[in-house]
């Protein structure tokens, strides 16, 4: 893919990813209130099963460049740790891997209590899944799609830094529901808020991601960068309850926010040290 169409293709991508929250969260959410839990998740298993229709027709068409990938000193296990330390070793990566470890990880952290903090709050199943579920991951799709166009104009480094801002206000946000706040129009302003700042920053997340892969090794390259997210970010989920639990709403929503302007400090000195332009290539 062209660098510059990177951010509109991830805004497909993440489009996808959020028109599934709105199946998987509100969608099922709405399902349980009215059929049940078995009805509800042998629904989700016949949605992934049609998913699954469009890739029996998928084309894999590879480039020279990428048809060379296939010498066999590259192959096995000698060969990925070959791929691996050629990866970690251009300038400036230890950043760029310190912010795909931090960028998310604040929204991680908070994103699984608001469903809690929403039903402490006094809301009953089928609001938290509107609000949540559907309006919310709406919103995330929006967010996604402005993502896209947004980088077009303003480029991948000043969009990452941009949006990450914005997610942090986004989880801030909360913290005026935690205060207090019940009005329902109120609270879905605030959902849609921040769930608009998530779609707009995992598609500038991403689009860095596409960046820095090599063009000899672009699927080995994304994948150490993805699997490196998921597992911080899998961390920081599975912590969120206990850390609320101890700390309570507030500092949960009030560390996840720094968290995300801090992820911002390791991007800056990356930028700087690679001497990253707005739409690079990678050799």
């Amino acid at each position: 893919m062209r660098p510059e169409w990177r951010g509109l293709g991830n805004s497909i991508q993440v489009v996808g990813y959020k028109l599934g929250m709105v199946m998987g969260s509100g969608g099922l959410l709405w399902l349980v209130s009215r059929y049940g839990w078995q009805a509800s998740y042998r629904s989700l298993a016949c949605m992934m099963l049609l998913v699954i229709v469009p890739v029996l027709f998928m084309e894999d068409a590879r480039t020279p460049i990428q048809q060379s990938a296939t010498h066999t000193e590259w192959h096995g296990l000698r060969g990925y740790a070959w791929l691996f330390r050629g990866f970690v070793a251009r300038p400036g990566l230890g950043w760029w891997l310190a912010t795909i470890a931090l960028y998310k990880f604040g929204d991680s952290l908070a994103s699984r209590m608001t469903g809690p903090l929403l039903t402490d709050s006094g809301f009953t199943l089928a609001q938290i899944g509107v609000i949540t579920g559907v309006a919310g991951a709406t919103a995330g799709v929006f967010g996604a799609f402005v993502g896209g166009t947004t980088l077009l104009r303003i480029g991948h480094r000043e969009a990452l830094l941009a949006f990450g801002v914005l997610q942090a206000l986004g989880l801030a946000g909360y913290l005026l529901v935690v205060g207090g706040v019940r009005d329902l129009y109120a609270i879905g302003a605030i959902v849609y808020f921040e769930q608009f700042a998530d779609g707009l920053s995992t598609v500038a997340l991403f689009t860095l991601m596409m960046d820095r892969c090599r063009v000899h090794a672009p699927g080995t390259d994304y994948s150490l960068q993805a699997s490196l997210m998921v597992m911080v970010t899998g961390v920081a989920a599975m912590t969120g309850g206990l850390f609320t639990d101890r700390f309570g709403y507030g500092a949960v929503f009030a560390s996840a926010a720094v968290l995300t302007l801090l992820a911002l400090v390791p991007a800056v000195l990356f930028f700087r040290d690679s001497g990253y332009r707005r739409r690079p290539t990678t050799p």
